[in-house]
């Protein structure tokens, strides 16, 4: 194993996750984060992959009660926010009632995404590639769909133009009629 020896440990955790996620062993996942985070307890994103892994396993009780301890040290981090609507979701509980320190806005597939979209491309005055499009929704909350989902709810709003750009054949742009 004298190879090994230069390899960063958190590479080799996150080949035998990878490992394990190949396997759908979502217990030999949360085992693995559970060892990292024993020998790394201050470390915030080792954490938070541990509570994703809760997640994957089905454990959300779990993954809810080490979420809001993160919350607490990090109210806007986002990719909290996402995991723990995540599992209130996957509860049947009500967003509204978690003690959000921080509550991000929670987008669904709907008009106020539209319009929020709509409004974004409207304030830079151009048209945006639906991947940006997409990361700035995220950014700006918890986005409970995929870019897909996005564009075709768009394609079917009057306010949207959306064109393929045929250099690239996976970039859409998303502009607002005039």
């Amino acid at each position: 194993m004298k190879l090994m020896s230069n390899i960063p440990e958190h590479i080799i955790q996150w080949n035998l996750e990878d490992k394990c996620y190949d396997r759908k062993d979502y217990e030999g996942v949360v085992k693995l984060r559970e060892a990292f985070c024993l020998k790394y307890p201050e470390d915030f994103d080792a954490a938070l992959r541990l509570a994703d892994a809760y997640v994957d396993n089905g454990q959300f009780d779990h993954a809810l009660e080490l979420l809001t301890e993160l919350h607490e040290v990090e109210p806007y981090a986002l990719d909290v926010a996402n995991v723990i609507v995540t599992c209130l979701l996957s509860l049947d509980r009500d967003i509204r009632t978690y003690p959000w320190i921080k509550k991000p806005h929670v987008f669904y597939i709907d008009d106020d995404m539209a319009n929020w979209c709509y409004n974004l491309i409207d304030k830079m005055g151009r048209a945006v590639d639906s991947i940006d499009l997409y990361i700035r929704l995220e950014d700006a909350g918890c986005a409970r769909f995929y870019e897909d989902e996005m564009l075709e709810y768009l394609r079917g709003d009057d306010r949207f133009v959306i064109k393929k750009d045929y250099m690239e054949t996976y970039i859409e742009w998303v502009d607002i009629v005039n």
